[in-house]
Parts: C-alpha cells; structure tokens; sequence
C-alpha cells in the first residue's frame, strides 16, 4: 500500500510541476502579446484602431489575471491532496509498525476481528497471530542471546 500512496505522490507532483511549466508558457505568450498590441498601439495613427488594441491589451490581462487564479487553485488543491496521503501514509506506516512491535495491538485485532464474525477475516487474524509469535520469538531470542554471555 505505501508504495501505491508514494506512486500517487510522485504523479501528483509531476502533474503540478508540468501545469506549472504549463502556465509558464502559456503566460510568457500572452505578454508576448501585449508587447505586439503596445508597439501596434505606438505606430498607428488611427484613433478607432488604437482604441481596438487598448481593449485587446486589457483583454489580455484579464487573460494572464485568470491565469494566475487557475495556477494556484490547482496548486492548492493538488498540495491539499499531496499534504492527505502523507497523512494517510504516516497512518499506515504507524499500523504496520504497530502490527510489527506491538503483541497488545495485535490481540486487540484479533479480538475486534472474532467480534465481527466475519469469516473474511480469519485471515487477517491469522496475520495478527503470526506478528504476535514474531514479536514473542523476538523478545525470547534476545533475552536468551543475553544469558549466554559470561559476565566477567
């Protein structure tokens, strides 16, 4: 599972950096733009036609004003969503560390599991016990590796 949330991650992460590359570009054309239409602006002697590129100017920065509020709702929300499978990964790792350390957590799961009665999970409480005789098998091998040094 850590490696599916770790996969979205990265995924989330390219998508934003390739929309941010994408506003980049996408801004650096429109005051490309703005640039022609004020060179336009200085070279025309018609009164109708620099009115007419004036209103092409604003128009184009209202266009780079929506651009800039698309850019960073995306950003927000795909960082709001990055910041949530962390979480969701912290929790995990957490449970499986648990499961992995903790002899108390895994007979609380077994127990929670016998209560729901679902034949579904006899084998997550079969995952329980093993984690539990892992942690046993741990702690007596440790225990008995320091009997067996003579203390001076």
């Amino acid at each position: 599972m850590d490696v599916k949330i770790k996969t979205e991650i990265r995924r989330l992460e390219e998508l934003k950096n390739l929309k941010q590359r994408e506003y980049i570009f996408n801004v650096e054309r429109v005051e490309e733009k703005i640039e022609q239409s004020k060179s336009q602006i200085d070279r025309t002697d018609s009164v109708i036609k620099r009115d007419i590129l004036k209103k092409q100017k604003v128009y184009y920065r209202e266009e780079i004003n929506a651009l800039d509020s698309a850019i960073e709702n995306f950003t927000q929300s795909v960082d709001e969503k990055i910041e949530g499978l962390y979480k969701v990964l912290e929790v995990w790792i957490e449970k499986n560390k648990l499961e992995k350390e903790s002899i108390e957590y895994n007979v609380e799961k077994i127990r929670d599991l016998i209560k729901g009665e679902n034949m579904n999970d006899v084998f997550e409480m079969f995952n329980s016990v093993a984690n539990s005789l892992e942690i046993i098998d741990k702690k007596l091998t440790s225990s008995s590796s320091h009997e067996s040094v003579p203390e001076p």
